[in-house]
């Protein structure tokens, strides 16, 4: 009876793990025009920067070995102007995530890993469904979250609280010249901060995206670009 409970359980979280958000477009009868009022086709250049950043987002399951190195087969060599930051997590209790500096973009980038099917508490991490209002540690505090009723998955909410101080102190650092490049040695100012992530990392990304634009400067642009990102 409990071999067939864990086999149902592991099964329903293999569905939900990375179940993206409704889609409206191609195979589904639901006209996109309906639900967006308009399409705005994007140009080739949009598209490029896009997938540069969609790119980092599968770096989110290279090994800290890899990472350290930038040593993870061609993906890395696609992205070969890249400085490693900063990195933690344990890819089950807690995902693993990374910072880098992308030379050419002049932009620090942050990767969430996204559910580690390996580890059962990665798992449990997007069955944890149950809501809360924004920590008021984190974000725009417990009045506006009372206010206006807004809530977040407990599960991401969780995980997200981590990393997010750590990761605020090393892009923090990478904004202001407190670093320097190893190797030509003139300080990293960062004018951009990219946030990506798949599926749970997706949904890790976008609480990071809306925590840090709360605490850096307003003219360092701050966006989130995700894959298969579930509801938040």
């Amino acid at each position: 009876m409990f071999r067939l409970f864990v086999v149902v359980a592991l099964g329903l979280a293999l569905q939900v793990a990375a179940a993206p958000s409704p889609y409206y477009g191609p195979g589904n009868n639901t006209s996109i025009l309906s639900k967006r009022g308009s399409v705005d086709l994007l140009d080739s250049e949009t598209i490029d920067e896009a997938t540069n950043w969609l790119q980092f987002s599968r770096t989110g399951y290279c090994t800290k070995t890899q990472l350290i190195n930038w040593d993870c087969g061609e993906l890395c060599q696609e992205l070969s102007d890249v400085m490693v930051l900063a990195m933690g997590g344990d890819g089950d209790r807690h995902p693993n995530w990374h910072v880098v500096y992308q030379e050419s973009t002049e932009a620090v980038v942050i990767v969430h890993q996204g559910t580690n099917l390996k580890h059962a508490r990665s798992v449990l991490i997007d069955l944890h469904t149950g809501q809360q209002i924004m920590d008021p540690s984190l974000f725009i505090g417990q009045r506006f979250a009372e206010e206006t009723g807004v809530k977040i998955h407990q599960g991401f909410s969780a995980v997200h609280g981590m990393s997010a101080r750590q990761i605020y102190v090393t892009v923090n650092d990478a904004i202001s010249g407190s670093l320097r490049h190893p190797t030509k040695g003139y300080q990293i100012r960062a004018k951009e901060v990219v946030v990506t992530g798949y599926s749970q990392g997706g949904a890790i990304a976008i609480l990071d995206a809306i925590y840090l634009r709360t605490r850096l400067p307003q003219d360092i642009p701050v966006r989130a670009v995700t894959v298969g990102t579930p509801k938040v």
